[in-house]
């Protein structure tokens, strides 16, 4: 139990340096941690700029647990961590570097617009009524405050801000990851009770109608 602690705490200290290089455009010096932490069966996830989240890739966990239950001697307790990877390497690749071939934007004040899956459908337009479904979460803790489906016309101000930006040309059928600084969702009012003064926000959208 300690040394599983003693893992998460290496990876949480791994992935903190990664997004401080993150911070500075030091892309390389990200690219390497990203690379050692697969290497040890684990998937990031970027949700914003400077934040991102992590996981153990589907039987990294397992394997972890099923060696730590049998283990006989020292070097067993060591395996965890690597075990996952001539298994699980190259399912990890596939899965963790496509976020950005399928297009990571950032526009001004810091609004990230990630692809998750493109769509093929009508294009949304400007001042054109959109149908969404969403999930959103404050992207300090990942506490979900809000889903649903929602219509209104693009870029008339009828939703915030970070919608108007972040959902633009998109095509039916695509779904989008959004980061949303507090100055284009809620401000420094917030939305009480469940959005707090000045939070950024994440989105996942989904155009359903254009």
């Amino acid at each position: 139990m300690s040394e599983q602690a003693e893992i998460q705490r290496t990876i949480e200290k791994a992935l903190a340096k990664r997004n401080k290089a993150r911070s500075k455009k030091m892309w390389s010096v990200a690219d390497d941690i990203r690379n050692m932490l697969k290497e040890m069966g684990v998937l990031i996830q970027d949700t914003g700029p400077n934040t991102s989240e992590w996981r153990w890739a589907k039987g990294a966990l397992e394997d972890s647990e099923a060696e730590e239950d049998g283990s006989d001697d020292s070097d067993s307790a060591e395996a965890p961590p690597p075990a996952p990877a001539p298994k699980k390497k190259r399912a990890a690749s596939t899965d963790d570097e496509a976020a950005p071939k399928k297009k990571r934007k950032t526009f001004p004040g810091g609004l990230v617009a990630t692809i998750l899956q493109p769509g093929s459908g009508k294009t949304a337009q400007n001042r054109k009524k959109i149908t969404m479904k969403y999930v959103g979460t404050l992207a300090k803790n990942g506490r979900e405050f809000d889903r649903g489906k929602i219509a209104f016309r693009l870029g008339a101000g009828e939703v915030i801000k970070g919608w108007d930006v972040g959902c633009a040309g998109m095509a039916v059928g695509e779904r989008r990851q959004l980061f949303i600084p507090a100055k284009l969702g809620y401000g420094k009012r917030g939305a009480p009770p469940d959005i707090p003064p000045n939070a950024d926000l994440n989105f996942s959208v989904e155009l359903l109608k254009a």
